[in-house]
């Protein structure tokens, strides 16, 4: 049996990319479907064929005790930006699993991974809390068995908020001391 873990961020001290989707939006044809650009993660859209590397900085969380630029941290919904050190690790193997999109911090290329993949869940073990006819929140998470051959994945079932990852991208980013995400063993966020 697999193991699988919901990647999360970890705590809010790091520092954010201060980049907004409408900053590199207007590199995009003009014939694109703004929704398939401004909520990209949901729809799973690709972008590097028009990606342009913008310039951006990161950015302090007031009032908390700044950590620095993080390794690994998310950015707009389930993509993550990789620090130079975190690409020149892991930037080979994510390729097959999603996009790797340049950004200039500086005089450093970070790269904003665009996962494209998507896990299969169990069905069985998975499910919804349901208000009326409409799903308001899912109360349990699983994936089949065939999920742990994608190094990261998104779900459809969970709306693609969330990256997972299975105990390959866990134990590389534990392994080389990246920071910035934890791995938590329960996919379902818990208030």
């Amino acid at each position: 049996m697999s193991t699988f873990y919901a990647i999360r961020t970890n705590g809010f001290g790091y520092q954010a990319l201060d980049l907004n989707i409408l900053d590199v939006a207007h590199f995009a044809p003009e014939d694109s479907d703004p929704d398939s650009i401004l909520s990209f993660n949901l729809h799973n859209s690709a972008l590097a064929g028009w990606w342009q590397a913008p310039q951006a900085e990161f950015i302090s969380n007031q009032d908390v005790d700044d950590q620095g630029i993080p390794d690994i941290s998310y950015w707009i919904g389930a993509s993550l930006v990789l620090s130079p050190k975190a690409h020149r690790y892991l930037g080979p193997s994510l390729e097959d699993t999603g996009e790797l999109l340049p950004v200039t911090v500086g005089n450093e290329t970070f790269y904003i991974y665009n996962c494209t993949t998507l896990g299969e869940e169990d069905p069985d073990r998975s499910e919804y809390e349901i208000m009326g006819d409409m799903p308001v929140n899912f109360t349990a998470l699983a994936f089949k068995p065939s999920a742990a051959e994608h190094k990261v994945f998104k779900s459809k079932f969970e709306g693609s908020l969330t990256l997972f990852c299975g105990d390959w991208f866990k134990e590389a980013v534990e392994g080389f001391g990246l920071s910035g995400v934890v791995f938590d063993g329960s996919l379902v966020l818990r208030d």
